[in-house]
């Protein structure tokens, strides 16, 4: 039977790795005044590179990110730079650059200038991330996972997928579902299994909701060389 939804939400928070309980635990990271691309609630966030403004966090999810290097569906931690994910954004805060007034959203547009944080000195906003490695999320597949449910569960720890642009979003969120692909290591998520929502479970269909983890090499916290 076919999924009831195939919209997509981005990526929500649930339990981590094993089912173990979540503390939701989030950090804030440093974003530009005046991005050229928005950042969305519920989207994979991680660095700029020496090509942009290095250091500076940009959203995972458009085709092209803030420093012109390749996300979306195309993202790939063996190719792509910057090569890591640190998590998923919860949120934004800035100084509006018009009203000079704190600003706390889901978002913050492409092109919306930051007035000075008395607090810091500086025209920085900070983008909150949940970046625990281990967490899991649930996330709403955009083609179907497999064509029949035994084949779907023998690929559910081998099989990896890319986060897919996914529209502008619905009030500040993040409205991007998960690009189904073959196995590779530098994509950023493996599937863990199927999240049982009523109505969103047919893993031959679009739309199925996935219980998805961070593909180690993709993740800044596990990675080797991570700084």
């Amino acid at each position: 039977m076919a999924n009831t939804n195939t919209t997509g939400y981005g990526l929500r928070a649930i339990e981590t790795v094993g089912n173990t309980p979540a503390t939701q635990g989030q950090s804030k990271y440093s974003i530009l005044s005046g991005l050229g691309v928005r950042i969305l609630k519920n989207e994979p966030i991680g660095p700029q590179d020496g090509s942009g403004d290095d250091g500076y966090m940009q959203s995972i999810a458009p085709t092209t990110m803030d420093d012109g290097g390749t996300g979306g569906a195309s993202w790939d931690a063996d190719t792509t730079t910057p090569e890591v994910c640190v998590g998923i954004s919860n949120g934004v805060f800035y100084i509006d650059g018009t009203t000079s007034k704190p600003t706390w959203g889901n978002s913050v547009a492409a092109s919306q200038t930051f007035a000075t944080n008395p607090n810091t000195g500086n025209s920085d906003g900070w983008v909150f991330v949940n970046d625990n490695p281990f967490q899991e999320y649930m996330v709403r597949a955009g083609a179907q996972v497999a064509s029949t449910r035994a084949l779907a569960q023998a690929e559910f720890l081998v099989k990896y997928m890319n986060q897919s642009a996914g529209g502008s979003g619905y009030q500040g969120q993040s409205q991007a579902t998960l690009t189904i692909a073959s196995h590779n290591n530098g994509h950023m998520w493996k599937i863990v299994r199927s999240a049982e929502v009523p109505n969103q479970e047919d893993l031959t269909a679009q739309g199925c909701d996935l219980v998805v983890a961070f593909n180690t090499g993709a993740n800044q916290f596990l990675r080797d060389d991570a700084a």
